[in-house]
């Protein structure tokens, strides 16, 4: 980028990827604060939709694709973090981590969403679908924790194969 042309208008900027490294970053801070988070349920909530609002921000200039994705990532997202104060956890004290695994699987829904090759939207669905098997495996009880090892089984296996495919195919030919 020269002095002159501004960052917007260059092809490496990308709307979507500003959005994910958002989201992202709202993970790691929600992390960061876990003590005071998982304490008060409310700042949790709040740093969360904060996060998702943030977020839209970047795609509001992108293409239409770009921001009908980013804006129903993020509105799926905020109900998500809405419902994380009446979650049944094994623990009380994990909320933080609902609330951070529900900002990355919107961040991968994103790259999924935005992809444009096929190694974005593998590793944007791996992390969509990892967020969700570990929040499911978070619930209370013997069978959500069956069936999210289960399910990260599932998905490892799926993502190899998707992965190796390709990769064969070019191998052979």
């Amino acid at each position: 980028v020269t002095m002159g042309s501004s960052l917007a208008g260059s092809p490496a900027f990308r709307p979507a990827l500003v959005s994910i490294l958002i989201l992202a970053l709202g993970a790691l801070l929600m992390l960061l604060f876990t003590p005071r988070c998982s304490r008060d349920t409310a700042t949790l909530v709040a740093v969360g939709l904060a996060t998702l609002a943030l977020s839209i921000v970047p795609a509001a200039g992108a293409d239409s694709q770009t921001m009908l994705a980013v804006f129903g990532i993020a509105a799926a997202g905020a109900i998500g973090m809405l419902l994380v104060a009446s979650a049944e956890l094994h623990e009380p004290m994990q909320r933080p981590e609902i609330g951070a695994l529900i900002l990355l699987g919107s961040a991968g829904g994103v790259a999924f969403a935005t992809a444009t090759d096929l190694l974005s939207a593998a590793i944007g669905l791996e992390t969509l679908s990892l967020s969700a098997a570990i929040m499911v495996a978070l619930i209370r009880g013997e069978r959500p924790l069956e069936s999210g090892v289960k399910y990260f089984v599932l998905a490892a296996i799926s993502f190899a194969s998707l992965i190796c495919g390709p990769g064969l195919i070019r191998w052979a030919a």
